[in-house]
């Protein structure tokens, strides 16, 4: 359904209209109500020859006006009221018609004045009917149409444009007895012997049927004519000529034909020539006017056209400038010419610099770039010819307050302006924070935060790339020298890790004075330093580094006024050497020569050959052997007997390690233990070695429960006596494997107890707690207290084979042996001497007073099958 613009004024005005009708047909139906209650003719019939308006018709226009009139009420009880009055005057019309259909007679012709209807006689001058009583067939079928459209209309239906169709028939056959009177034409007043119609009821009828359109105005045709549109307009100017024209020629040509002016036929082509005469001139005008107000139309759209794409285009370029004025980044806008024509306000909050001071391109390059304006000016004059967004880089630019910034630079053209030059806008990013996270991103990275000597990252960087040189040029000659400070701990221990950091601060120091501009030094960790030489001539460059670098730590250090001493073990590491295929091969051959430098001594220097080369590939070699060694079952315990010298009976064993390496054959600890100790493995190896031999002992005490053998001795070397989990990792041990904690002793050297002092003593408790036995290895070749000794839960006192050996040839260490012996006893302790190969050996410690022994002369390490039949 369209919706048109309305008047709200008009609408109220056409609504008070239908009001008023409905009062006034309510009036009238009294009024005629009245006429024939007191028989005044005037108010029945307007004319003595014209029929009379029935008094079910009165009653009829009665009920309709009232029911009109509540329509118009707001309220809900009202309405319905209404409807019901709509749905009697419906049935008034239906109940009519059916009689004169059908025949019927419902009594209903009788309901008001049935006394008055009999008598009336009829004269005349009065039209004669059949039922003098009884509403006219075009009443009762108004009655029953416009009843149904009151009932629409009070139900608020939605159907509006039926209840118009409704009312719009009414006024049609209303229009025609109206007509009928007008022009004399009785059959179009009544039919035949059929109850004729009043003028004044067709008009009542007429009235109706508008006052019942005007109900809803704003809905369907009456919309239409109502409304501000074009078709609106036109309707209302077409409507009333589509009325009053084919009236008005009908009236002539009938008075033409009464005045015997023409006959028939010329009034009838009169009538139709003159109706379509009259419509075609209205077409003519009314097209004419439309054709008018649509050139009116373009034209005013045209002009709103323009006007708004100015005004568009004008807000388009406020929006613009606003949005390069607000954005968040530098942006400015100039010219070919180098005018400036738009600089934001970030542009001018970071720079400092106003536009009035930046008028031109020449002026920004002289503000920010000083000195390098006439380049960055080539380049800017470069921009006003692109074709597409690029990115200029990044330039360090000045700014008024002298501070410098890094901004990356965008440019894309904007086209011409109205003069023909090029426009460009420009954008910057200030990433100078970037650059300078960037900058402590790369010290973090590949330099030392304490010495701010390049570390590991930034060195081997550098020693790919002499590398990858001396790979592309064949006398390209570069070294790798690896330092390690000697006594660096001692120097942290004691005056603690400030003065270690300023310590090592002074030595990074030193060593830069030591080397070229073109040489890296860098620190790798703790007290390890490295130093890459470049395109030396031979190995005496590096060899005079290192001599130079040995005399500058010479020089005492002062640390706050206290002077300390040190020295360095270097290695150093030939690109020659070998053919070298990554940097860490290099730094691991100067580590490699290094170590060989402080086993030689400390403070010096070693040169890795290919000998050193050799040994590394093999000691690689064994650790990875080591490694897989323990997965394949290939180490073993051997175990050398323990005789008594007072009974000659076997009382225990040590558990002996050895390796059956798949290629090397069987290899004795010497071989493999100091690498297994490095790599960490002694652990996991000592743990195996001390849970085999504890199983083996309690083995052979189920196999052999009289037998004198007590004790089982296994070794425990520095790392796994440190080990956290120590004592815990032993009971589960001993737990494991079910043996008596009393049947266990284990062998500790005194270097061990020495290094781990008051720690290790508790955890010597912790052991003899748990019921094992403590000796003390290799007695009087290490360092010991010999003020602590007694109180340590030792037990005893092994002697080493240095002294055995010579005891008989060499009167000194008998001595020593004699005295160690008596030490024991004085202790509460027993002695074992180790390594006895001779009978005299064996004489001599009996009369020392030596508990036990043993060595070769009683028997080697045996396997555990070969031991057990010792004990048999």
């Amino acid at each position: 359904m369209p919706i048109y613009p309305f008047k709200r004024n008009l609408i109220n005005v056409l609504n008070n209209a239908s009001k008023l009708i409905s009062i006034f047909i309510t009036l009238l139906g009294c009024a005629v109500l009245l006429g024939w209650y007191f028989d005044i003719s005037v108010l029945k019939s307007i004319s003595q020859e014209w029929a009379a308006m029935k008094p079910n018709t009165a009653l009829g226009f009665v009920l309709s006006g009232l029911a009109l009139n509540l329509i118009h009420s707001t309220k809900k009880n009202q309405r319905r009221i209404a409807q019901v009055l709509a749905t009697v005057i419906a049935l008034l019309g239906v109940l009519t018609l059916s009689q004169y259909l059908f025949g019927w007679n419902w009594g209903i012709d009788q309901l008001l004045f049935s006394h008055q209807l009999k008598t009336m006689t009829q004269s005349s001058r009065q039209l004669a009917t059949t039922y003098p009583g009884r509403m006219s067939p075009v009443s009762a079928l108004n009655f029953s149409l416009l009843g149904c459209a009151l009932w629409l209309s009070a139900s608020r239906s939605i159907h509006y444009r039926l209840m118009q169709l409704l009312a719009f028939v009414t006024s049609l056959t209303s229009l025609q007895v109206v007509i009928g009177y007008v022009y004399g034409v009785k059959p179009l007043v009544g039919l035949s012997s059929l109850t004729q119609t009043a003028i004044h009821t067709g008009l009542t009828f007429f009235l109706l049927s508008v006052a019942i359109l005007l109900i809803a105005p704003f809905e369907g045709f009456i919309a239409l004519i109502i409304s501000d549109s074009v078709g609106g307009m036109t309707a209302r100017m077409l409507l009333p000529a589509a009325i009053a024209i084919p009236f008005s020629l009908g009236c002539l040509a009938l008075l033409g034909e009464k005045m015997a002016w023409f006959d028939y036929a010329f009034g009838l082509s009169l009538h139709v020539t003159g109706n379509v005469a009259a419509f075609m001139g209205l077409i003519w005008y009314y097209a004419k006017g439309l054709d008018s107000l649509d050139i009116k139309r373009k034209k005013i759209e045209e002009a709103l056209r323009i006007a708004y794409a100015s005004e568009a285009l004008h807000q388009s370029e406020t929006r613009f400038r606003r949005a390069i004025f607000d954005a968040p980044l530098p942006m400015m806008l100039h010219a070919e010419d180098g005018e400036v024509l738009l600089m934001n306000h970030v542009w001018s909050d970071i720079t400092g610099y106003s536009i009035d001071e930046i008028q031109t391109i020449g002026d920004w390059t002289q503000k920010a770039y000083g000195e390098r304006r006439e380049q960055v000016q080539l380049e800017m004059n470069r921009l006003y010819s692109l074709d597409r967004r690029i990115a200029e880089g990044e330039y360090t630019i000045k700014i008024s307050s002298g501070e410098t910034r890094v901004w990356d630079f965008h440019s894309a053209p904007l086209g011409k302006l109205p003069d023909g030059r090029s426009l460009v806008i420009s954008t910057a990013f200030d990433v100078t924070q970037r650059k300078q996270t960037e900058a402590q991103l790369r010290q973090n990275a590949f330099y030392d935060g304490l010495t701010g000597l390049a570390n590991r990252a930034l060195f081997m960087e550098h020693l790919q790339h002499a590398l990858q040189q001396a790979k592309r040029q064949k006398d390209y000659l570069f070294a790798v020298l690896f330092l390690d400070l000697d006594r660096f701990k001692v120097i942290n221990d004691s005056l603690g890790h400030i003065k270690g950091d300023q310590f090592l601060i002074t030595i990074a120091q030193r060593l830069g004075l030591c080397i070229r501009a073109t040489d890296i030094a860098a620190r790798l960790g703790g007290d390890e330093f490295t130093i890459l030489l470049e395109d030396i001539q031979d190995v005496s460059d590096a060899i005079k580094v290192a001599e130079r670098i040995q005399q500058e730590l010479k020089l005492p250090l002062n640390l706050d006024g206290q002077e300390v001493f040190t020295s360095a073990s270097i290695g150093i590491a030939l690109s020659s050497t070998i053919n070298y295929d990554h940097p860490e091969q290099l730094l691991r051959d100067a580590d490699t020569a290094m170590y060989r430098a402080k086993a030689l001594g400390k403070s010096r220097y070693a040169l890795f050959n290919r000998d050193m080369y050799a040994n590394a590939l093999a000691r690689l070699q064994l650790e990875a052997d080591l490694r897989r060694a323990l997965a394949r079952q290939e180490f073993q315990v051997y175990y050398q007997p323990i005789v008594s010298l007072v009974s000659g009976d076997i009382v225990g064993f040590e558990a002996l390690l050895r390796w059956q390496h798949p290629e090397r054959g069987l290899l004795n600890p010497v071989d493999f233990v100091s690498l297994a100790e490095e790599t960490g493995l002694i652990v996991e190896i000592g743990y195996w070695v001390l849970c085999e031999a504890c199983r083996q002992m309690q083995a052979w005490q189920v196999s052999h429960p009289h037998s004198s053998l007590r004790k089982m001795s296994v070794n425990l070397c520095a790392k796994q006596f440190s080990q956290p989990n120590l004592i815990e990792q032993i009971r589960q041990i001993i737990q494991s494997t079910g043996l008596d904690a009393s049947a266990l002793a284990l062998e500790i050297t005194e270097g061990v107890i020495a290094e781990n002092g008051d720690e290790a003593t508790a955890t010597l408790l912790q052991l003899r707690e748990l019921g094992i036995e403590i000796l003390i290895d290799d007695f009087g070749t290490g360092y010991s207290s010999l003020g602590r000794l007694y109180s340590f839960p030792v037990s005893v006192l092994k002697i080493d084979r240095s002294f055995v050996n010579p005891m008989t040839s060499d009167n000194r260490n008998l001595e020593i042996i004699e005295i160690i012996i008596a030490l024991a006893h004085k202790l509460g302790m027993t002695a074992i001497a180790e390594g006895v190969e001779t009978q005299e050996q064996v004489t001599l410690l009996s009369k020392l007073g030596c508990e036990s022994v043993q060595g070769y002369f009683f028997s080697r390490p045996l396997p555990s099958s070969e031991a057990g039949m010792l004990i048999s």
